[in-house]
């Protein structure tokens, strides 16, 4: 059999009857079984951090990040995706952006809105990742003072803005807890983010409106 195309497209996640025939594989290998909301790229990362594979393709993805850059990797495992508008409330320079689109070519890409999204969000393109994994194994290395700055830049720059409710979402203590718990020092990073960001009175309401 042969295939005459230009080009083949491949999904980036496996349907389950695929998962269930390479879990089957994997079992037999003793090799980490494929999560159901794994991509591509999360499970080859997996294979790698668990000595299934030596060769490790992400060798070149630096490990240090600029502020606006690890503003854009801690938002996205926040909240899965940032619009072009929220980019511009953020003040990061199309440049900007496109120099972590080539530092991390594949993990994160910009796509084109939707025509709801696009009258919705007042955006022509928004960024995406295709692997949530990679990214949370990046912000584990960032440190509690790189966070925090992070952090803090976030809410100064959407507050008060009609994207303010993106700072609320990842200053929430679950988000926190969920992005930072394998951070080390991570259980001090509560306790200094919220003074800067919000007075006691002002984080309890935001603590409480979810």
């Amino acid at each position: 059999m042969s295939l005459d195309a230009k080009y083949i497209k491949i999904s980036n996640y496996f349907t389950n009857n695929e998962i269930q025939k390479l879990n089957v594989v994997t079992n037999l290998h003793g090799i980490i079984n494929r999560k159901e909301k794994d991509s591509n790229i999360d499970y080859l990362k997996k294979l790698f951090d668990s000595g299934a594979i030596e060769y490790n393709p992400f060798e070149k993805i630096p490990e240090k990040f600029s502020n606006q850059e690890r503003v854009i990797i801690i938002l996205l495992c926040a909240v899965d995706k940032i619009y072009s508008k929220e980019i511009h409330i953020l003040n990061i320079l199309n440049g900007d952006i496109y120099k972590l689109l080539k530092k991390l070519e594949g993990i994160i890409e910009c796509v084109p809105t939707t025509k709801d999204e696009r009258r919705l969000k007042k955006s022509n393109d928004k960024y995406v990742y295709n692997s949530k994994y990679l990214l949370m194994r990046l912000i584990s290395k960032f440190t509690v003072d790189e966070i925090i700055e992070s952090i803090v830049y976030i809410v100064k720059k959407f507050k008060n803005t009609d994207s303010e409710r993106l700072y609320i979402e990842v200053i929430l203590f679950d988000t926190l807890n969920q992005l930072f718990s394998e951070n080390e020092g991570s259980t001090k990073i509560i306790f200094k983010i919220y003074p800067p960001c919000r007075n006691r009175a002002e984080t309890v309401h935001l603590l409480s409106d979810k």
